[in-house]
């Protein structure tokens, strides 16, 4: 048995290592090593089968290393996979694991890090003898792979990678653009892809050519089908293969969409109400109102909250209140047309933030009607709706007092729409609740 700081005797290929640390794990690896450039070559020369260990910089891949690392593990399945990567880029180190990376390390790499974690996990010994059992797809003759295998792999990278440029659009942008490309590639008729539910089943399709279903870590699976192959078109060869490698790789791109887009909604959107926050509320009336400089249409802000909110808390209860403010934001959504926004400020404070794009504003148009009549219709929506939360006798009692703002009347930036939003809202709740104020100027309950 060796000591710790010998060297260890197994075929290793590296990928994107830097020269301080390709003389690091030369030192620690010995001269069976072999060192390449790209993720693109690494594919190719793991699919001899004979490297045992594969170490990849993620700094030379970054998101593409998701591609590349299921690439590795499709092209050698025995080998282990190890990243390393510096302490900013875990979360996507982490990500690698779930496609096919068995480990990662942060640096700076050093001999102490490298030799308990990769040697013990290996074989439990210093020394490792190679694996010379031949791959089914490698000629016994050769080390090398033979060239369409590849061929294959160049084709599979390349195509996820893509895929991974049409992820960057949302879901369905992804499956549209992955219809395309592998109804190309394949030539074939026509491709279906589906990403169902745990509880759904797939409908039977009688003329599909081959099909395919990857399970997605955010719950669900992935479908994805072949129709027959187009008249007078060669196939690709190993089909099935190359579908089932797509699969699983389109599969990690939904999961990280889905991941995203699930970040992105927690980031926008109100816990208890579902409305969007305040800090979306802002951005959005910004960007509105940057449009509306230039395209000269309206955009009006009402800010509005529940009239005596604090007595239905310490009478019913928080649990209540929050219902309260439940059913409240429901019936904003009903009373709002489809394109204005509706949103929480925090509290019992809401907010409707209405705009016009396809009317341009007047010389002699006045404030505007629209959005006052939706207020008001709002405001008697409340007014006479039954909170079940408050009992029996609560109907028709609970109110709201609201102060509309507009541009480009009475502000011209989003901070000026909500503050003089906010002084009409001051104004109505001052003269008895239950009413809208256009700044400073009551218009009934």
């Amino acid at each position: 048995m060796k000591s710790a700081e010998s060297t260890i005797s197994l075929p290793v290929l590296v990928v994107g290592a830097e020269a301080r640390t390709l003389a690091l794990l030369a030192e620690v690896f010995g001269k069976d090593l072999k060192s390449v450039p790209s993720w693109m070559e690494a594919i190719g020369e793991a699919a001899g089968g004979r490297y045992q260990l594969i170490l990849g910089n993620l700094d030379r891949a970054s998101e593409d290393s998701i591609l590349a690392v299921s690439a590795l593990r499709s092209a050698n399945s025995k080998a282990r996979i190890v990243l390393y990567c510096k302490p900013i880029q875990e979360p996507l180190a982490r990500r690698a694991l779930a496609v096919g990376a068995d480990d990662y390390l942060i640096e700076p790499l050093t001999r102490q890090e490298l030799l308990p974690t990769l040697n013990g996990q290996l074989s439990g010994s210093a020394v490792v003898e190679p694996d010379v059992s031949p791959s089914p797809q490698v000629s016994l003759e050769t080390d090398h792979p033979p060239a369409e295998t590849v061929a294959a792999l160049t084709d599979s990278y390349s195509l996820c990678a893509q895929l991974l440029q049409a992820g960057k659009s949302g879901i369905e942008n992804l499956l549209a653009q992955a219809q395309r490309i592998l109804a190309e590639y394949f030539a074939v008729q026509w491709v279906q892809m589906q990403v169902l539910d745990e509880s759904a089943v797939a409908q039977p399709l009688g003329d599909a050519h081959l099909e395919h279903s990857v399970q997605l870590a955010r719950g669900g699976r992935l479908l994805i089908r072949l129709g027959p192959p187009l008249p007078q078109r060669t196939a690709q060869p190993h089909p099935q293969q190359m579908l089932a490698q797509i699969a699983h790789m389109l599969g990690s791109l939904v999961d990280v969409s889905r991941e995203i887009t699930a970040l992105q909604t927690l980031a926008v959107t109100d816990e208890l109400t579902g409305l969007y926050n305040r800090r979306y509320v802002y951005e959005f009336t910004e960007q509105v109102l940057s449009r509306a400089h230039g395209e000269r249409f309206e955009v009006t802000v009402l800010l509005f909250d529940v009239d005596n909110f604090k007595h239905y808390n310490d009478t019913y209860g928080h649990a209540t209140g929050d219902e309260v403010l439940r059913e409240t934001s429901e019936l904003m959504r009903r009373c709002s047309r489809e394109h204005d926004l509706v949103g929480r400020f925090g509290g019992d404070e809401f907010v409707m933030v209405f705009w016009d794009a396809e009317q341009r504003r007047q010389p002699d148009s006045r404030h505007p009607q629209k959005a006052f009549s939706l207020s008001e219709r709002f405001r008697r929506e409340v007014s006479s709706h039954d909170y079940k939360c408050l009992g029996p006798k609560a109907k028709g009692t609970l109110t709201i007092s609201g102060g509309l703002a507009s541009f480009p009347w009475d502000a011209s930036t989003a901070d000026g729409l909500f503050a003089r939003a906010d002084d009409a809202l001051l104004q109505a709740k001052a003269s008895g609740k239950n009413r809208i104020y256009i700044v400073g100027h009551e218009r009934a309950r």
